[in-house]
């Protein structure tokens, strides 16, 4: 017991330092948002997820569903992970009998998401699970993929028309219909970019320092537009570098880069994680399939928040 306590006490003290490089975590346990009750959910969902794999017992597997459930009830992002789950159980299942178990199983989160849909077409006339995704869709996705091919101000000229009309729309069904239409529209004709920033955003779930989150806290409404050093360096080169530097704070922004360059160390060990052949298959596609479908889903906003 003596030799246990100073080791205890050393992985603490690991745990406690690494969480000042993760202030989105820090902060986000500190405001009322769904943030870190969404976390526990899908903790829960994967210790269930490796218990079923290890023992088989249904008990577990129901207990794992339920936790999907309630993930995709505290946040949407999560509802269209359990078709993903039922892929990724049909994959790793040997038996038949098992896979028909999964099946089953899987009716409980698509059940959950069927009835509030239906709970939201008995309120709106439109079946849908959440509007979240339409709000995405319109302000984020099609505005940005718009603006890197014709400038933030035309992009916002094209969103605003599209609410124009909607808005003289009778319905909520045909208002929403027209938003995702006219917004899936942008995307299409600025496919090229949709796909870059993308894959920038995924990119940034991975690294991001978590400047936004903590300006935000601090008070400070963060600009969308603010340029960095890059564009300084190329309106005015290494005189527009001194010129940028001699205007921010170099503690803070000194503090953003160990955060970035910790965040980068550990996308290196995820990537070294998953082709680790001793550990087991389905315990790498368990952990690989979680974080890369909350990456994916966050797509171009690339909102640290999730990791």
């Amino acid at each position: 017991m003596q030799s246990y306590f100073p080791k205890a006490l050393v992985i603490r003290s690991f745990f406690s330092v690494g969480c000042l490089f993760f202030p989105s975590q820090l902060i986000y346990a500190n405001l009322i948002m769904p943030e870190m009750i969404l976390q526990t959910a899908v903790m829960l969902s994967v210790y269930y997820l490796f218990d079923y794999f290890q023992t088989k017992k249904q008990s577990v597997l129901l207990y794992y569903q339920l936790s999907i459930t309630a993930a995709l009830l505290i946040k949407p992002v999560f509802f269209i992970f359990p078709v993903l789950s039922l892929i990724l159980f049909f994959i790793l299942e040997k038996k038949i009998i098992y896979k028909i178990k999964t099946t089953v199983f899987h009716i409980i989160p698509a059940a959950a998401i069927v009835i509030v849909s239906w709970i939201n077409y008995n309120h709106t006339g439109y079946f849908d699970y959440s509007s979240i995704q339409q709000k995405l869709m319109i302000n984020y996705t099609a505005r940005y993929s718009a603006a890197y091919n014709i400038g933030d101000e035309k992009a916002l000229q094209q969103i605003d028309s599209i609410r124009t009309i909607a808005a003289r729309l009778s319905s909520y069904p045909e208002k929403a219909k027209f938003i995702q239409s006219g917004a899936a529209s942008i995307i299409q004709q600025n496919a090229g970019a949709y796909i870059m920033l993308s894959l920038k955003g995924i990119l940034n779930f991975f690294i991001d320092h978590s400047r936004y989150d903590i300006d935000s806290f601090m008070g400070n409404q963060p600009l969308e537009n603010q340029d960095g050093w890059k564009e300084s360096y190329r309106k005015e080169g290494m005189k527009g570098i001194i010129s940028y530097l001699s205007s921010v704070n170099l503690i803070y922004y000194f503090y953003l880069l160990i955060c970035m360059l910790v965040n980068i160390f550990l996308l290196y060990g995820l990537i070294r994680f998953g082709f680790i052949s001793q550990i087991p298959i389905h315990y790498r596609l368990i952990f690989l399939s979680f974080i890369f479908y909350v990456a994916l889903l966050t797509g171009m906003t690339g909102s640290s928040r999730f990791r």
